[in-house]
């Protein structure tokens, strides 16, 4: 027994989540993943008081299916409609950065993927050094893995020296890995060619992400979150800034609304954060960066997509030649 019908309702942005969808179509349901482009939920046979019109809703179009007349469930995808974006593709409501980084594991290497999304919530500063990781529920439901999943991206981090854990009642596993100011780096061709990819895949990503992030309307939590992150780089000395600067950047990522793209970044945020931290802490190299920063901020905040997009390459391309001239260097000794 099915039921098919197509109706417009009005759904709170804050159901929706990064999505991709063309414009001219209504997709089919299907069972397990939803189709690309679409948010899928439990839909009852009325809809539910959060669902109803209220101020500041966003206009959707959906299409559902009765699967189960037993449970008289039915399941919705969602279609929202575009907003600033260009064509075909969907404003989306943007996710934190720790809420991203965290984000549900989607692929077969449970065990792997959820070691790499902790790994990244340290390196990053989600969890900062001598802070208390969640509860071991709470985390796996995060994580998207079981428990025992979980408790095995533990033991490793503690192996590894990431973290200890603390018996007791106000115990629990906290972090105890903390970043290094200026180090040293090995490098081989197979790395130089790795890291020198990275950072042409940068050009690409970062000032894309940008514009995105510039086109979309913000709200003021987002605006703030933004402002404490950029003050958060502008004030780190050499042994805090990496991290500061890796936020600063995942969080313009963030603002875009793509999962996608802010994961992108972060993958390339640590892939290049060794090299990055080799490169000596050079004072007037430093207040140029925070210059740029403060300019794609500010562009980002005012909508000017144009603008954020133009100094977030050129931002990228002045530490590219910082890189490449320091790699130069370690070739030329090595």
């Amino acid at each position: 027994m099915s039921v098919n019908a197509t109706m417009t309702v009005s759904i709170r942005p804050s159901l929706t989540w990064p999505e991709r969808a063309s414009t001219d179509s209504i997709l089919p349901l299907r069972s397990g993943i939803s189709p690309e482009g679409w948010l899928r939920f439990m839909w009852s046979s009325s809809i539910p008081e959060r669902c109803r019109p209220a101020s500041g809703v966003t206009t959707v179009t959906h299409q559902w299916s009765m699967v189960n007349p037993l449970t008289n469930f039915r399941f919705a995808c969602i279609r929202r409609l575009p907003d600033r974006y260009p064509e075909g593709v969907i404003s989306p409501t943007p996710r934190r950065m720790d809420e991203v980084i965290l984000s549900s594991v989607q692929g077969v290497n449970p065990f792997e993927e959820a070691l790499e999304r902790v790994l990244y919530a340290i390196q990053l500063g989600i969890f900062g050094h001598g802070q208390r990781l969640p509860p071991e529920r709470e985390l796996s439901i995060q994580l998207g893995v079981s428990r025992m999943t979980l408790r095995s991206v533990i033991r490793s981090l503690q192996e590894t020296g990431y973290i200890a854990s603390k018996p007791g009642r106000y115990g629990g596993s906290f972090v105890v890995w903390e970043p290094s100011g200026h180090t040293s780096i090995a490098l081989d061709a197979a790395k130089r060619d790795l890291l020198l990819d990275a950072m042409v895949f940068r050009t690409v990503v970062e000032p894309g992400a940008v514009e995105l992030a510039a086109r979309r309307e913000k709200s003021d939590a987002e605006i703030q979150e933004l402002r404490l992150r950029l003050g958060e780089v502008s004030t780190a000395g050499p042994g805090q800034y990496r991290v500061a600067d890796c936020r600063f950047h995942v969080t313009l990522a963030a603002l875009s609304g793509s999962n996608s793209l802010t994961k992108a970044v972060a993958d390339i945020q640590i892939s290049l954060d060794d090299l990055l931290r080799a490169v000596p802490y050079m004072d007037k190299a430093i207040a140029h960066a925070q210059d740029q920063h403060v300019q794609i901020a500010e562009a980002v905040i005012a909508g000017d997509a144009a603008r954020a997009k133009d100094i977030m390459t050129t931002h990228i391309e002045a530490t590219a030649t910082l890189v490449r001239g320091f790699m130069s260097s370690v070739a030329a000794q090595s």
